[in-house]
C-alpha cells in the first residue's frame, strides 16, 4: 500500500478512533458510578462479619461428641 492510499484512508480510520475514544470514555463514566453505587450500598450493609464467627441468631450445632462430653460430667 503507497502512502497515498494511507492518506486517503485516513478520515475513515480517524472517525472509527473518536468513535472507540468516546465509547471507552462512557463506559470509564459507566464504571465509575457503578463503583459509587457498590460503595454506598456496601456502607449501608455495614461492617462485614468474619467467617468464622458463628452468627448470633442461630443455635449451636450439637454434635454426638457434645453428648458424650456432656455425660462424662454427670458420672459420678
Amino acid at each position: 500500500m503507497s502512502p497515498s492510499d494511507m492518506l486517503e484512508d485516513s478520515p475513515i480510520h480517524v472517525n472509527r478512533i473518536l468513535a472507540i475514544e468516546a465509547t471507552v470514555d462512557d463506559m470509564r463514566s459507566q464504571n465509575e458510578a457503578t463503583h459509587r453505587l457498590l460503595q454506598d450500598v456496601l456502607n449501608k450493609l455495614g461492617p462485614a462479619q468474619a467467617r468464622n464467627v458463628p452468627d448470633p441468631r442461630q443455635r449451636p450445632v450439637l454434635t454426638y461428641t457434645h453428648f458424650l462430653r456432656g455425660a462424662e460430667k454427670e458420672l459420678p
